[in-house]
Protein backbone atom coordinates (compact mmCIF):
# COMPACT_ATOMS: atom_id res chain seq x y z
CA UNK A 1 0.00 0.00 0.00
CA UNK A 2 0.94 3.50 -0.89
CA UNK A 3 0.49 5.86 1.77
CA UNK A 4 0.83 9.86 1.85
CA UNK A 5 1.68 11.67 4.88
CA UNK A 6 0.64 15.49 4.32
CA UNK A 7 2.44 17.21 7.19
CA UNK A 8 3.46 20.41 5.21
CA UNK A 9 3.19 22.23 8.37
CA UNK A 10 5.18 20.74 11.05
CA UNK A 11 8.19 23.16 11.07
CA UNK A 12 9.13 23.58 15.07
CA UNK A 13 7.54 22.77 18.35
CA UNK A 14 4.64 20.03 18.50
CA UNK A 15 4.29 19.59 15.05
CA UNK A 16 7.51 18.61 14.28
CA UNK A 17 7.82 16.29 17.76
CA UNK A 18 4.33 14.26 16.13
CA UNK A 19 5.77 14.49 12.25
CA UNK A 20 8.98 12.78 13.94
CA UNK A 21 7.03 10.51 16.49
CA UNK A 22 5.18 8.91 13.95
CA UNK A 23 8.25 8.62 11.36
CA UNK A 24 10.12 6.59 14.47
CA UNK A 25 6.81 4.34 14.63
CA UNK A 26 6.80 3.69 10.38
CA UNK A 27 10.71 3.08 10.38
CA UNK A 28 10.75 0.78 13.28
CA UNK A 29 7.18 -0.74 12.99
CA UNK A 30 7.08 -4.62 11.42
CA UNK A 31 3.60 -4.23 9.71
CA UNK A 32 4.48 -0.44 8.36
CA UNK A 33 7.63 -1.16 6.82
CA UNK A 34 5.80 -3.61 4.13
CA UNK A 35 4.41 -0.40 2.99
CA UNK A 36 5.53 2.58 1.03
CA UNK A 37 5.29 6.02 2.74
CA UNK A 38 5.66 9.23 0.93
CA UNK A 39 5.66 12.12 3.47
CA UNK A 40 5.01 15.50 1.83
CA UNK A 41 6.80 18.12 4.08
CA UNK A 42 8.33 21.65 3.78
CA UNK A 43 11.48 20.73 4.82
CA UNK A 44 14.23 17.94 4.97
CA UNK A 45 13.14 17.14 9.02
CA UNK A 46 13.29 13.38 8.31
CA UNK A 47 16.24 10.62 6.21
CA UNK A 48 14.26 8.76 3.36
CA UNK A 49 14.61 4.97 3.75
CA UNK A 50 13.68 2.04 1.33
CA UNK A 51 10.25 2.47 1.63
CA UNK A 52 9.93 6.10 3.22
CA UNK A 53 10.15 8.33 0.67
CA UNK A 54 10.04 12.38 1.32
CA UNK A 55 8.71 15.70 -1.01
CA UNK A 56 9.81 18.76 -0.56
CA UNK A 57 6.81 21.18 -1.44
CA UNK A 58 8.60 24.46 0.35
CA UNK A 59 6.21 27.33 -1.48
CA UNK A 60 2.93 25.86 0.85
CA UNK A 61 4.23 27.61 3.93
CA UNK A 62 4.83 31.28 1.88
CA UNK A 63 1.18 32.23 2.54
CA UNK A 64 -2.28 31.61 3.86
CA UNK A 65 -2.94 31.23 -0.34
CA UNK A 66 -0.43 29.18 -1.17
CA UNK A 67 -1.77 26.99 1.64
CA UNK A 68 -5.46 27.16 0.39
CA UNK A 69 -4.06 26.73 -3.29
CA UNK A 70 -2.64 23.53 -1.88
CA UNK A 71 -5.66 22.16 0.17
CA UNK A 72 -7.62 22.65 -3.24
CA UNK A 73 -5.77 22.44 -6.03
CA UNK A 74 -1.98 21.50 -6.38
CA UNK A 75 -2.11 19.04 -3.42
CA UNK A 76 -4.58 17.38 -5.25
CA UNK A 77 -2.11 17.37 -8.02
CA UNK A 78 0.52 15.79 -5.79
CA UNK A 79 -1.61 13.14 -4.18
CA UNK A 80 -2.47 12.05 -7.89
CA UNK A 81 0.37 11.41 -9.48
CA UNK A 82 2.18 9.71 -6.32
CA UNK A 83 -1.45 7.17 -6.91
CA UNK A 84 -1.36 7.28 -2.92
CA UNK A 85 -4.15 4.53 -1.60
CA UNK A 86 -4.43 6.16 1.58
CA UNK A 87 -3.64 10.04 2.93
CA UNK A 88 -3.06 10.46 6.71
CA UNK A 89 -3.40 14.35 7.03
CA UNK A 90 -1.82 15.93 10.08
CA UNK A 91 -2.72 19.16 9.03
CA UNK A 92 -6.25 20.70 10.30
CA UNK A 93 -7.52 20.16 6.78
CA UNK A 94 -8.08 17.75 3.92
CA UNK A 95 -6.80 17.80 0.98
CA UNK A 96 -9.90 18.51 -1.94
CA UNK A 97 -10.68 16.57 -4.51
CA UNK A 98 -8.49 13.59 -4.19
CA UNK A 99 -9.50 9.52 -5.12
CA UNK A 100 -8.63 7.67 -2.52
CA UNK A 101 -9.51 7.77 1.61
CA UNK A 102 -8.17 10.00 3.91
CA UNK A 103 -7.40 10.38 7.90
CA UNK A 104 -7.38 13.78 9.27
CA UNK A 105 -5.67 13.59 12.46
Amino acid sequence: MRIVINNIAASQGGALTILRDFYNFVLNDLEAQNHEWIFLLSDHYIKETENIKVKIIKEVKKSWLTRLKFDYFTGKKIVESLKADLVISFQNTIIRGINCPQFLY
